[in-house]
């Protein structure tokens, strides 16, 4: 009698979005036992406590602010169900609380940028590696167009662009630690969008529209003026003035400095009036309550200082590096010479200057070339980036004064005096 062999299980994420549905439909051809994992980040109820307006009327609480929000468990199911897979939901309110709401406010207060989309993106392949033990399963999966290779000689996995420039998100996967990469399948690696859409039609049944919608970034909704307010001490929301910072003088004011972050442009005043779409904040002063802002057109970069490095394994660091610079997931790769130094610290000299600034704390990913196949060099986080001004890096344009009197500009640090 012939032995039956057992079937491999792995846990994909799954929100039956489009990408998640053909993955998840992949890994099933490919004979693996596929168990479904729909991850509810949203907490219903939060803390439970009602809001009251100063009149005493409930009010209604801010929606939830997260990436890949499940609109219905109930609706994810049984897309589950018609792909004949074994469907678990998890709930992840508390760990998506502790992993990115509370560092994004946290990040707020300090006037750091904060990616929301990578830290949830890490937090999902941290619950998916989690439950694997608890389901006896011997991989991960989601539906992100990133690639994992296995070096044979050290063992070491390294992460990849996918074989899709045009929607790659190796930048969104880019903090997903080594133990936990080492268990990860990209079903859609090699597999461009056209074909996914190809394979969405073969499949017998339709996936609704709002499933196929990219995750938004919460520090630019629209609506995150109440979530703030409903997680933040009222004494942390600072009225004052927006101060156009090279000529330092008020063009309006504001009715609370935790509202604004670095790089936020389609400003408001108070009273809702617009202010010019070329203004965007360079520095929100939360304490005073101070929103700085300048013309877009003259912020520049050349520079960058980043903190907190993680290296891919295999590259001599000890000299300078040729890279491809992403510190978002929407921009393309800037090219530069990367300057290793101690304490996980980095330099680096971009080869064009940047237009406009990259906000402190911005998750930066290097990349060994641009194209596709590009390797995941190293990732960090900025900490100081400007231009290059007398060997120092200027964080801001100069100020008007400071040009007519070819004054150095106050805002300015010394790269050679930073400890590294």
């Amino acid at each position: 009698m012939k032995k039956t062999t057992k079937k491999e299980k792995i846990l994909i994420g799954f929100n039956a979005s489009l990408d998640s549905c053909v993955a998840a439909y992949l890994l099933k051809k490919q004979g693996y036992e596929v168990l479904a994992i729909g991850i509810n980040f949203a907490d219903s109820d939060d803390d439970g406590k009602p809001l009251y307006s100063q009149d005493g009327e409930t009010l209604p609480k801010a929606p939830f602010f997260g990436c890949y929000k499940l609109d219905s468990l109930e609706r994810v199911k049984s897309i589950a169900d018609l792909l004949q897979i074994q469907f678990y939901a998890v709930d992840g309110a508390k760990e998506y609380k502790y992993y990115v709401t509370d560092r994004m406010l946290a990040c707020r207060i300090g006037g750091l940028a904060f990616n929301t989309k990578v830290m949830a993106t890490e937090l999902i392949f941290r619950i998916l590696y989690k439950k694997m033990p608890l389901l006896e399963a011997t991989s991960i999966a989601t539906g992100h167009y990133a690639k994992v290779i296995r070096n044979q000689a050290t063992g070491f996995y390294s992460l990849f662009s996918s074989n899709n420039l045009e929607f790659d998100q190796s930048f969104c996967t880019a903090t997903v630690p080594q133990e936990i990469l080492s268990k990860v399948l990209f079903p859609l690696s090699e597999v461009g969008k056209n074909e996914v859409l190809r394979i969405s039609k073969m499949l017998q049944f339709s996936i609704p529209e709002s499933s196929q919608v990219d995750p938004f970034e919460i520090s630019g909704n629209e609506d995150f003026e109440k979530f703030v307010q409903e997680r933040v001490a009222s004494s942390l929301i600072k009225e004052g003035a927006l101060v156009d910072y090279r000529n330092e003088s008020i063009i309006g004011d504001h009715d609370g400095s935790l509202y604004y972050y670095p790089g936020q442009k389609n400003l408001k005043t108070k009273l809702g009036g617009a202010l010019d779409k070329s203004f965007e904040v360079v520095e929100a002063i939360y304490p005073v309550g101070t929103v700085y802002v300048v013309n877009d057109h003259s912020l520049k970069t050349t520079y960058l200082f980043l903190e907190n490095m993680v290296y891919d394994d295999g590259h001599d660091i000890t000299k300078p590096i040729d890279v491809f610079l992403k510190f978002s997931h929407t921009k393309e790769r800037i090219q530069g010479l990367f300057f290793p130094k101690n304490n996980k610290c980095g330099l680096i000299e971009l080869k064009e200057e940047l237009k406009g600034q990259i906000p402190k704390g911005s998750c930066c990913v290097l990349y060994n070339k641009k194209g596709i196949g590009a390797k995941v060099f190293a990732y960090g986080f900025n900490e100081l980036s400007g231009w290059l001004n007398k060997g120092k890096i200027n964080l801001y344009p100069e100020k008007y004064n400071d040009i007519d009197n070819n004054k150095d500009n106050d805002e300015v640090r010394d790269i050679f005096k930073i400890t590294f």
